[in-house]
């Protein structure tokens, strides 16, 4: 009779793969509210808004997220970009020059959960917005089995 564990180190092994490489460093750059921004814990994501910066409109996040929070606030920038500018311009049209800038919020994935950012658009000197937009986040876990 043959010990039992001797059976199994008979067994052939199928030699395991490689392991799969974790999630790349940054997951998007969001621009539709209507879209579920998914990201894994550790990624880097934005939210890109359009405003007009040289007439005084600027977007601000309400309710920056707290240390528990799903996500954590990076900060944010501005890029002047005639190109993007030009996206909805008409085919023949002459370009239009100036006024617009993409506003890009940066956010790190922290914990797995589901939040909402809310936007809110200020003109020159208002105190009310010119208007309001909220994207969703959802935070999956970072995970690699090997």
């Amino acid at each position: 009779m043959i010990p039992l564990y001797a059976v199994f180190a008979l067994a052939a092994v199928a030699p395991m793969g490689p392991c799969p490489s974790p999630q790349p460093r940054f997951a998007t750059i969001a621009v539709d509210p209507a879209t579920t921004v998914t990201a894994a814990t550790i990624q880097e994501f934005g939210i890109a808004l359009r405003a007009t910066e040289d007439g005084g409109y600027r977007w601000r996040l309400q309710a920056v997220p707290v240390t528990a929070a799903p996500v954590r606030y990076d900060g944010e920038s501005s890029l002047w970009d005639v190109a993007f500018t030009n996206l909805g311009r008409a085919p023949g049209s002459a370009p239009m020059v100036g006024g617009q800038a993409t506003e890009v919020f940066m956010f790190t994935a922290m914990a797995p959960g589901t939040t909402k950012l809310t936007f809110q658009l200020f003109g020159p000197g208002k105190s009310v917005p010119a208007q309001t937009t909220t994207y969703t986040v959802q935070v999956v876990p970072n995970v690699m089995v090997c």
